[in-house]
């Protein structure tokens, strides 16, 4: 085991990380991009409502208009907290299989590192490092799935939260 071969392992982690980097960017370009979006609609429904407005109308049609507005703010506030909500899952996602990968390469790089320096007890030092990486990745496959239980448990909450129980009300 060379320098070179241990400075092209830690290349390719790099390597991996710029790559979750970018579609980490990508992922939250697209999120800028629809929320962007969704405030223009938003910005231009508001304008069409008031400058159709007539002062004389009578306080029936007031409040229908006043529900119409209230049932806009409702929905451009849903589908903000759904993009938002999808955006954290997804860079999540994409974070934790970031993680997984550079753990992966760097045990595998350790591990050949430190074996190749060791002349004996190597099957102990590796059982040692094994033991700890499983308890590592455990450790971890809990976060992940509790991070998934709370994200699916914002989903759940958003998706409650649709227009027609607005209308309903009104």
């Amino acid at each position: 085991m060379d320098f070179t071969h241990t400075l092209q392992g830690f290349a390719e982690v790099v390597a991996i990380n710029g790559d979750a980097c970018k579609s980490i960017y990508g992922v939250t370009l697209k999120a800028t991009e629809r929320i962007y979006s969704l405030n223009t609609d938003f910005a231009r429904a508001l304008i069409e409502g008031y400058a159709v407005g007539d002062t004389r109308s009578d306080y029936q049609e007031q409040l229908r208009t006043q529900l119409r507005q209230f049932e806009r703010v409702s929905e451009y506030l849903r589908d903000v907290s759904e993009v938002f909500v999808a955006t954290q899952a997804e860079v999540f996602s994409l974070g934790s299989a970031n993680a997984e990968e550079v753990t992966r390469r760097l045990a595998a790089e350790v591990e050949k590192q430190c074996l190749s320096s060791t002349s004996g007890g190597q099957t102990a030092f590796s059982d040692a490092l094994h033991s700890a990486l499983n308890a590592a990745s455990s450790t971890y496959e809990k976060l992940i799935g509790t991070s998934r239980e709370i994200t699916e448990a914002s989903l759940g909450v958003v998706e409650k939260a649709r227009p027609g129980t607005v209308k309903k009300a009104a």
